[in-house]
C-alpha cells in the first residue's frame, strides 16, 4: 500500500470562551502519480496575515492550531525559510522576543561567510530575501544581545555566477490572534486557511501546489505535484556518411537513429525563435522541448541533415560562421538561401539561420588581445555585427540568435550588451544543462553537444535531473 499521511494537524478550533473542539487535518501528495514527500509546507492564515514553515524532517508532523492567543513560544528567537529547498530565492523569517541588535550571517557547508546583515530590529517578525549563489548548502545563523540560533537551507537552483544577495524585506505585522511562535499557529474558526506545498522535482525544480480552505473538523487533502516540463538544446557540427575522424562529428546513420528517437518520446520540437515566444507566453509546452541546432555551417547541414530533418518533420537552426561560407567543406550562400527557403507540408518555414561570429573568434579571451576597450568593443561588433547583416541580407531573417563559439563568453554582460545593440533575439551558450521555459534566460541558454558516440539518451538525464 501507498504510504499516504505526509502531515498530520492536530486542530484545536474556540468554539466558546475558553473551550476547544479537537479535529486532525491529513495531507497526502502525488507526484506524477506516485507517492512523494513534500519538503516543506506553508500554513498561512488570510484573515490575519499569520504563517508558519513546516520542514518536512520524517514521516508526520504534528502541529498545534488553536485560538488561544495566550499560548506562547519559549524560544527567545527563531529563524526558517521558505520555500527549502529553493531555486533562485527564499524568504528567510526570523521571530525575535525583544528588541535587539541582530546579526543574520549566511555561511556554506565550510563555515566561510558567504553574506551578513547586521541591523536593529523591534521585537516581533522580520523578513529578508536571499538570492543564492553557487552553493548548495547555507548554515543561517541568527544572533541577537542575548541569544543565537541557526537552521539549513538548500539551493537546488542552477543560478551560476549570481552574486549572492541578503536584503531586509521589512517587519510582518499581523493581528493580535496571528501571532505565530515556533510550532504554535494561532487559528480562528472561520478563517480561510492556505496550504502551499513544496518539493523538489526530479529535474531539480522547486513545484508547488497550494490548497484554500476553511477547516472545521477533520479532512484529508491532497497535493498535486506535477513536473516541471523542460527544454534541452542540442548542438550538433558536422554529420558524415563514413566513420567519424573528430568527435564533433556525428555519421547520419547514429543521426537518423536520434531523429527516431526523438519522435518515439513524443518530444515537442521547437525552433529557437519558438523560445522568444514561450517567454513572451504566446506558446505553451505540450510536453519536454528539444531545440535541434548546428554549429559552423558545415555543407552537411543542406546535403544530409535538412534532408534527414524534413523526413521526420523535425525544425532546425543552423549557425554560421559567415566568413567560411563559400570555402571548402562549408555551405555556399546559395545553399544558404535554400535552407532558409525550404517548406514543410503546412508551408511553415522549419530551417532558420542563426550566427557563429563572422570569423569564430574567442570572443572573451580575446579582450587581451586589444591594447584599449574601446578597440575591443569595436572587435565584439564587428564579429556580431557584420555576420548578422551577412545572414539577415541573404535570408531576409530578422529575428536571429547567436552562439557563442568555444562556449567562450557565457554570461558576459558585455557581450550580451553589445548584442542586444546589434539585434540579436537571443544566445545560445556551450553550458551543458536543461532549462526551464519559465524561468529561462534568452541571452544565456544552456545546450547539450552530441559528440560522435555520444548516447542521445543522456538527455533524459538533463530533462530529468
Amino acid at each position: 500500500m501507498r504510504r499516504q499521511i505526509l502531515l498530520t494537524i492536530i486542530l484545536f478550533t474556540t468554539v466558546l470562551p475558553g473551550s476547544y473542539s479537537q479535529s486532525r487535518l491529513i495531507f497526502t501528495s502525488s507526484y506524477e502519480g506516485k507517492y512523494h514527500k513534500p519538503d516543506s509546507i506553508l500554513i498561512e492564515d488570510i484573515n490575519t496575515g499569520s504563517r508558519i514553515m513546516k520542514i518536512y524532517p520524517d514521516t508526520v508532523l504534528k502541529l498545534l492550531i488553536t485560538g488561544d492567543a495566550g499560548l506562547t513560544d519559549d524560544k527567545p528567537l527563531s529563524v526558517s525559510n521558505y520555500p527549502n529547498p529553493f531555486e533562485s530565492y527564499t524568504n528567510i523569517e526570523i521571530n525575535i522576543k525583544e528588541s535587539s541588535p541582530v546579526n543574520l550571517t549566511l555561511s556554506d557547508g565550510a563555515g566561510r561567510i558567504i553574506v551578513r546583515s547586521e541591523r536593529e530590529l523591534t521585537a516581533g517578525k522580520h523578513l529578508f530575501t536571499f538570492t543564492g549563489g553557487r552553493r548548495q548548502l547555507y548554515i543561517v545563523t541568527l544572533q541577537t544581545r542575548t541569544a543565537h540560533t541557526a537552521c539549513k537551507m538548500i539551493c537546488c537552483g542552477r543560478t551560476g555566477n549570481t552574486k549572492p544577495e541578503l536584503a531586509y524585506s521589512g517587519n510582518i505585522h499581523v493581528a493580535r490572534n496571528g501571532i505565530t511562535t515556533g510550532s504554535h499557529f494561532n487559528f480562528n474558526t472561520g478563517d480561510n486557511l492556505r496550504f502551499t506545498g513544496f518539493m523538489t522535482d526530479s529535474a531539480g525544480s522547486v513545484v508547488r501546489d497550494t490548497i484554500l480552505d476553511s477547516p472545521s473538523q477533520s479532512k484529508t487533502y491532497i497535493f498535486n505535484f506535477l513536473r516541471k516540463k523542460r527544454i534541452v538544446i542540442l548542438m550538433y557540427h558536422k554529420l558524415t556518411d563514413s566513420i567519424p575522424s573528430d568527435e564533433y562529428q556525428r555519421n547520419t546513420t547514429d543521426f537518423e537513429n536520434d531523429l527516431r528517437y526523438l519522435v518515439s518520446k513524443d518530444y515537442q520540437i521547437l525552433s529557437m525563435e519558438d523560445l522568444t515566444l514561450l517567454g513572451s507566453g504566446e506558446k505553451k509546452l505540450t510536453s519536454d522541448g528539444i531545440v535541434i541546432t548546428f554549429d559552423d555551417g558545415y555543407e552537411s547541414n543542406y546535403t544530409l541533415a535538412a534532408p534527414a530533418l524534413t523526413r521526420y518533420n523535425m525544425r532546425a537552426t543552423f549557425f554560421l560562421t559567415t566568413e567560411w561560407m563559400g570555402t571548402a567543406d562549408y555551405l555556399t550562400w546559395s545553399q544558404v538561401w535554400l535552407l532558409s527557403r525550404m517548406q514543410d507540408d503546412d508551408g511553415n518555414f522549419p530551417f532558420v539561420i542563426g550566427s557563429h561570429t563572422s570569423s569564430h573568434p574567442y570572443l572573451e579571451q580575446s579582450i587581451s588581445n586589444f591594447p584599449t576597450h574601446d578597440a575591443y568593443l569595436n572587435f565584439l561588433n564587428t564579429e556580431l555585427g557584420d555576420s548578422k547583416i551577412w545572414i539577415t541580407d541573404i535570408t531576409g531573417q530578422s529575428d536571429i540568435y547567436l552562439s557563442l563559439p568555444y562556449g567562450d563568453g557565457a554570461n558576459n554582460q558585455e557581450i550580451i550588451s553589445v548584442a542586444k545593440a546589434n539585434g540579436y533575439s537571443g544566445i545560445r551558450t556551450s553550458m551543458w544543462d536543461s532549462f526551464d521555459p519559465e524561468k529561462m534566460n534568452i541571452y544565456a541558454l544552456p545546450s547539450i553537444p552530441i559528440l560522435s558516440d555520444s548516447p542521445i539518451e543522456m538527455i533524459e538525464d538533463y530533462l530529468r535531473y
